[in-house]
C-alpha cells in the first residue's frame, strides 16, 4: 500500500495527502578474502567496485575493469549488476551478468578477487524526503522519495549533474523541475536531444558555428542546458564538450575564439555509462565531470506501490470527471496494473491509463494492443484532445508492428516506412518498446 492519498476532487484536481517516514534498505557489507582490506560496510543503498576511483570500493588489480560491478539493495532484495566488464563477474561460482544475491554470496571479480557479501541488520541511513512529490513528480514510495531527496539537493547547486533511467522514467521531467526549483528557474532552460541529429547538426547546435549561430550554451545563457542521451556523443564531440566542463568556455566551429559559459549542464541517458566507458565508447574523463552528481530514476517495477497515486493523478491530468474514474480505481484493476511488468515505465502506464479512458473499460496492458480491438470514441473530450489519443494509439500499435515485421532493427524499418530513423528512435523511446542494433 502506498503511504500517501489522493483523490480526484472536481475540476481534475488532485488531493494530496503527505507521506509517512519510512525505513531504508537494510545496510550490507562487502570484504575482499585475500586479506588486502578490511569490510566496506554501505548504507547508501548500493556500491560501484572497479579499479577507477570514482568508485565506492576501488580494487586495484590489472584484471578489474574500470567500472567491473555494482551490489545493491531494493525491494526484491540484494542484487548484482556486472557493468559490462572484460573478464566478468561470477556469484557463488556461477557467471553473473544481472542476478540476486543472498547472505554469504561470493563475489568473483575477474578470475582474481574474491569479495564476501553479508546482510546487515540495522537499516541503512539513505536520506529520503519528507515529501512524496518533486514539482509534477509523485511517490510515496521509499526509492521515489530518496530519488526526490537527490533531486531536491541537485536544485540547490549549480554543478553538473547526470540522469540516470530506463526509458519513460521521467528522466526529462526531473530536468525541467529541477531547473524549476533552482535560482536559475527564472533563465532560459534549453533542451538538446542528442539522438535526433546527425553529428554534423549536433555539433552545430551544441557547439553553434562562428558568424551564423550561437551555440546551444550560450543560448541558455545563465539558465540550463539539457543534453538528452548524452551516452549518444561521438567520440569527437565529446572531447570538445570536454573545455566546457573543465574551464567554463567553448570555442564555436569554425573558430578559434573561446567563449564563456555561464549555464548550468544537466545530461540524461539511458544507457550505462560506465558500460561505454569500460567499452572505451565513452571518456572516462568526461563520465568523470558528468557524474560529479548522479541521480537515478527507479523504474516502475522497483515502485509499484506508486501506482494508485500515478493512476489518480493521470485522471485528473486527463479530466476525468468522478463517473468516468471510477473503475480505473478500483481495488481489481489497480492490483492488475500492479503486476504488469512495465518496460515502458510511468511513460507506459500514462499511456494505458488514456487508453482505458478512450476505450471507457478497465484493459489489462495487453489488450490495449491487442489487434483489431475496435476504436471508442468519447464525444466528452475535445475534438483535438480525442484526435491526439487516438492518434497516440495509433502509432504505438503501428511502431510496435514495423518492428516486429522487421526483427526489431530500427534501420531496416525506418526505410519500410520511408521515415527518418532518428524520428523513428524517438518514436522507439516514446512508447517504450524495444528495438535491435
Amino acid at each position: 500500500m502506498t503511504n500517501s492519498t489522493r483523490r480526484l476532487q472536481p475540476g481534475g484536481t488532485v488531493k494530496v495527502q503527505k507521506a509517512m517516514d519510512v525505513s531504508g534498505p537494510r545496510r550490507f557489507s562487502l570484504q575482499r578474502l585475500d586479506g588486502e582490506s578490511a569490510p566496506v560496510h554501505l548504507s547508501t543503498g548500493r556500491c560501484q567496485i572497479g579499479s577507477h576511483n570514482l568508485n565506492d570500493l576501488v580494487i586495484d588489480h590489472p584484471s578489474v575493469s574500470r567500472f567491473h560491478c555494482e551490489v545493491g539493495m531494493d525491494a526484491n532484495g540484494p542484487w548484482l549488476k556486472d557493468l559490462g566488464s572484460s573478464n566478468g563477474t561470477e556469484v557463488d561460482g556461477v557467471g553473473a551478468r544481472e542476478v540476486l544475491l543472498r547472505d554469504g554470496s561470493l563475489i568473483k571479480l575477474a578470475e582474481a578477487v574474491t569479495l564476501s557479501f553479508r546482510l546487515l541488520a540495522e537499516k541503512s541511513d539513505l536520506p529520503l524526503s519528507r515529501k512524496d512529490e518533486f514539482g509534477v513528480l509523485i511517490g510515496g514510495s521509499p526509492v521515489m522519495r530518496a530519488c526526490f531527496a537527490q533531486l531536491e539537493r541537485a536544485a540547490e547547486t549549480s554543478r553538473p549533474l547526470l540522469i540516470e533511467g530506463e526509458t519513460g522514467t521521467g528522466k526529462t521531467t526531473a530536468a525541467e523541475q529541477i531547473h524549476a526549483n533552482s535560482a536559475r528557474k527564472l533563465q532560459p532552460f534549453i533542451t538538446v536531444d542528442c539522438s535526433s541529429l546527425s553529428a554534423e547538426a549536433l555539433e552545430e547546435t551544441l557547439f553553434g558555428v562562428d558568424g551564423q549561430r550561437l551555440s546551444a550554451f550560450e543560448e541558455a545563457g545563465w539558465g540550463t542546458l539539457f543534453l538528452e542521451e548524452v551516452g549518444e556523443l561521438s567520440p569527437r564531440l565529446q572531447g570538445r564538450l570536454m573545455p566546457v566542463l573543465e574551464k567554463g568556455e567553448l570555442r564555436r566551429t569554425n573558430s578559434t575564439a573561446t567563449v564563456a559559459v555561464r549555464a548550468r549542464l544537466i545530461a540524461s541517458t539511458r544507457k550505462d555509462l560506465r558500460q561505454l566507458v569500460n567499452q572505451n565508447k565513452f571518456r572516462t574523463e568526461l563520465f568523470f565531470r558528468l557524474a560529479v552528481v548522479r541521480v537515478m530514476m527507479p523504474p516502475l517495477r522497483q515502485r509499484l506501490e506508486d501506482i494508485p497515486d500515478l493512476v489518480e493523478v493521470f485522471l485528473g491530468q486527463a479530466g476525468a470527471n468522478e463517473e468516468e474514474a471510477t473503475t480505473l480505481r478500483s481495488d481489481e484493476f489497480l492490483r492488475r496494473l500492479q503486476l504488469g511488468s512495465w518496460p515502458g515505465n510511468v511513460r507506459e502506464l500514462y499511456n494505458h491509463v488514456e487508453r482505458c479512458m478512450l476505450m471507457q473499460a478497465p484493459l489489462t496492458p495487453q489488450e490495449t494492443v491487442r489487434e483489431g480491438l475496435p476504436p471508442r470514441v468519447d464525444a466528452k473530450r475535445s475534438y483535438a484532445e480525442g484526435r491526439r489519443v487516438a492518434l497516440e494509439l495509433f502509432e504505438r500499435e503501428y511502431v510496435e508492428a514495423l518492428l516486429k515485421a522487421h526483427s526489431g532493427k530500427i534501420s531496416e524499418a525506418a526505410r519500410a516506412a520511408g521515415m527518418d530513423r532518428a524520428y523513428l528512435h524517438r518514436l522507439v523511446r516514446r512508447h517504450g518498446l524495444k528495438t535491435r542494433a
